[in-house]
Order: C-alpha cells, then sequence, then structure tokens
C-alpha cells in the first residue's frame, strides 16, 4: 500500500496522480495510531497546548502535547483540557499523546513528569534529542505507543531497539531545534531504506513506518512526503498560525509576513545564538531554526559569543522580551514559512490541508481510477528485494506514464522524464 501511494506520486503525471492519496491515507501509521489520517501535530513546547491538540485530533490526527518543562501539576490540567476539548464532539476520529525532549528527561527532578505522562495513557508519547534507552523502557511497559524523532541515521538502531513504533525524520527544513545536515529529499528516502534495513537486521516485521518532520507547510510538501516514501507527515511550523496556538498573538502575524527563506535575503536561518542567551542546556550539536530579525542581524555571525558580547546581547534580548519587541525576540519556524498567508483555525487548517493533498483540483482533469488494475500490481513489488524493487517501480512507472500521458497535455519538458528506462533495461 504505501509503495502504491510512492508510485502513484512519483509518476510525472503529479497532479492527476495525487488524488491516488485519498485511497492511501490508511497505512500502518494511522492503524498504529488508530487514527484517520497519517498526520502528527509536533508537541513544541509553549505552542502545542490543549486547543491545538484537541482541534488536531478532531480532524482524526494525532495531537501532541509540548510537555517541556512544565510541572506535573500544570501538564495534568494541560492534558485534562485537551480531553475535555476533544470529548466535546462524538466526530473525533484522532488522539491526543505528548512529547517530551530526551536530554531533559535525564535529570532526576524531571523522571516524575516522564511518569506522570504515562500515567495519562496517551495514545503516544514522543521522544527526540538524546538517548532513548532509560525513557522507553516504562513507556513500553505501559503499552503505549512511543515515536522516536531522528535528525541522523546513526540515531535509528538505538530508538529500534529501545522499541519505537515510528521513526520521524527530522530535516533540516524544520523550525526550532533539530540538528539534521540533511533536507527531507534526501533524508527520508535515506532513512526509509535504514528503516528497512535495520529492521531486517533486528527481525522486526513489517518495517517500522516513517514520518517527515521539517518545513512541511501545504499540501503539495505533504503529497512530495509521501512520495518519498514516508507513512506520514508532522505539522509544526503552519499550526504555529493557528488561533489554538499558545505562540504569543504579536507573533504571529510575523509568521504571516515572513517572506520566502529560498529569497537571497532568507526569511529564516539556523542558529545558537537565543540558547547562548538562554537558560535550558541543549547540547551542543543542536542549534534552531527562526525568523531573522534585527536581533540576528547584529549576532548570529558572531556565535559563539564571547563574554563581553555575549553580556551586551543579553541585556538586549531581555529587553526585548520584557517590552515585547518581535523584530528582536525569537520566533522558532521551518524554512517553509513563505508558504503561511493566513492565520487559521487548527481543525479547518488540517481538514483542508488533508482534503488539498487528497483531491487537488489538477486531479479533476484525470482520474488515474481508470487505471486500477495496472495500479493494483505494483503493490506486487513490494515483495521483491530491494534492488528488484526500485528498477520495477522504475519500469512500471514509466509505463504507466506511457499510458497515460496521451490523456492529458502536459509541457514539452514533462513529456520524457524517463528517456532511458525501457523494458530492455
Amino acid at each position: 500500500m504505501q509503495l502504491q501511494m510512492q508510485l502513484s506520486i512519483v509518476c510525472p503525471v503529479v497532479s492527476s496522480v495525487m488524488c491516488y492519496v485519498s485511497e492511501t491515507m490508511h497505512n500502518p501509521l494511522t492503524d498504529l495510531l488508530q487514527i484517520n489520517v497519517p498526520v502528527i501535530a509536533a508537541p513544541m513546547a509553549g505552542i502545542s497546548g490543549p486547543g491545538v491538540a484537541a482541534a488536531v485530533a478532531k480532524a482524526g490526527d494525532l495531537g501532541l502535547i509540548g510537555a517541556g518543562y512544565i510541572e506535573p501539576d500544570r501538564l495534568t490540567s494541560i492534558y485534562n483540557a485537551a480531553l475535555q476539548q476533544l470529548s466535546s464532539t462524538a466526530e473525533a476520529d484522532g488522539a491526543v499523546g505528548v512529547g517530551l525532549n530526551n536530554f531533559a528527561c535525564s535529570q532526576l527532578s524531571l523522571q516524575e513528569l516522564l511518569q506522570t505522562i504515562i500515567d495519562f495513557k496517551p495514545r503516544a508519547i514522543w521522544l527526540s534529542f538524546g538517548g532513548w534507552e532509560d525513557l522507553a523502557v516504562p513507556i513500553k511497559k505501559a503499552g503505549i505507543k512511543l515515536i522516536c524523532q531522528i535528525q541522523h541515521l546513526e540515531q535509528v538502531e538505538p530508538a529500534l531497539r529501545a522499541g519505537a513504533d515510528i521513526i520521524v525524520g527530522q530535516g533540516s527544513e524544520a523550525g526550532g531545534h533539530g540538528a539534521s545536515p540533511a533536507s527531507l529529499l534526501t533524508l527520508i528516502p535515506e532513512l526509509v531504506d535504514h528503516v528497512e534495513r535495520v529492521c531486517l537486521k533486528l527481525g522486526i516485521r513489517p518495517a517500522v513506518p516513517v514520518a517527515a518532520a521539517g518545513g512541511i507547510t501545504d499540501a503539495r510538501q505533504m503529497a512530495a512526503a509521501f512520495a518519498l516514501g514516508a507513512s506520514g507527515i508532522v505539522l509544526g511550523t503552519r499550526l504555529c498560525a493557528t488561533h489554538e496556538s499558545l505562540l504569543l498573538e504579536a507573533k504571529k502575524p510575523a509568521l504571516v509576513e515572513a517572506g520566502y527563506s529560498s529569497s537571497c535575503n532568507p526569511s529564516t536561518l539556523r542558529t545558537t545564538l537565543y540558547d547562548e542567551l538562554g537558560t535550558v542546556p541543549w547540547p551542543l550539536q543542536i542549534d534552531g531554526r527562526c525568523l531573522t530579525n534585527q536581533f540576528t542581524a547584529v549576532y548570529s555571525g558572531q556565535t559563539p559569543l564571547q563574554d563581553k558580547v555575549k553580556k551586551h546581547a543579553k541585556e538586549e534580548c531581555d529587553q526585548a522580551n520584557a517590552h515585547k519587541l518581535v523584530k528582536k525576540q525569537v520566533v522558532w519556524c521551518g524554512s517553509g514559512v513563505g508558504l503561511i498567508h493566513s492565520i487559521e483555525h487548527a481543525e479547518d487548517l488540517v481538514n483542508n490541508f488533508v482534503k488539498e493533498t487528497a483531491s487537488p483540483p489538477q486531479a479533476k482533469l484525470y482520474k488515474l481510477r481508470a487505471h486500477e488494475p495496472e495500479s493494483h500490481a505494483f503493490a506486487a513489488v513490494m515483495t521483491e528485494p530491494n534492488d528488484e524493487r526500485r528498477m520495477l517501480t522504475r519500469l512500471r512507472a514509466a509505463q504507466l506514464y506511457r499510458e497515460t500521458s496521451s490523456l492529458v497535455q502536459y509541457p514539452a519538458a514533462l513529456r520524457h522524464p524517463w528517456p532511458h528506462a525501457t523494458e530492455d533495461q
């Protein structure tokens, strides 16, 4: 089923094939989490509160609350508030979970926080940044699904040995904290293959599903993530610009007005600047992506900050926070922020997001369903060894393209994307 999705979208008849996504919204990831749609709301500390989690769950997805450094009693109130909002509708087909930073939970004082979360019996617990083993044991013992976010392939085997049910690949486009050297375009295909190899090595069958995180802000990117092999996506920055988000109201318009990261004057950058001035002991290899502003223009090029510069910067940063000067405050966001054009309600946003992915206007021009018998044959490729699978994927996608290209007019540059893919190769 997953490969059907990949092939249907990888095919150059992208606009028509995306309608195929609607048939593959149910996959191993949705089955594991018992949700309707393979979308996960990122557990952003201080942003992903009860409103966002409940709204996303109402849309049939997994809404995660960012636990951060919240005291157990406060987190209990937040979690119960999300459940209360969720129980107000009989139509919710999603679920609520909680996300934690591994390195924070390694501190003895925060072990109580993990146990508090386990006592909630959430649909899933998300872990990121740090070792998995000690934290995973009580989670798995409680029968709770474990989501592990990784930034490097080397983190996959330890996560799988710890019992990860889902692996999230965080690309360099991600907003907030991260450490991946690769974009999703590179990371996800490599990660999917690597997870499959490691699962085979460890005797895990079927292979653990992979979700894509980082810069995904519209339906085209969601479809692209599926094409790359992901079984689901994670939304972060896009959910910051919602009415339910706990992001300071003054910062939300900044996301809408940010501009493009692909500009010659990019709207975002990765930096350790704000962490050097903060109190959270982030590991040295981790930095964060945020909006560029007057403050980053002066200081980001000077990191790591020398003592004298750091004192100056800290005073200026504290003043900006005290007076809520957004043009100097940190606004964490992904590189896809330029695709955000309005502040919306989270449930409507996710519903529209999925609807656009599954049924784009272009799909009305041509329905792949007319070629269903041939497309069903693709499922057999899943049983082939890796090398043969890739070749068959290429050949069968080329064959499908030849059969369908006459039905829709495409620019000349798109008419022969596989000039060398012939059956005699």
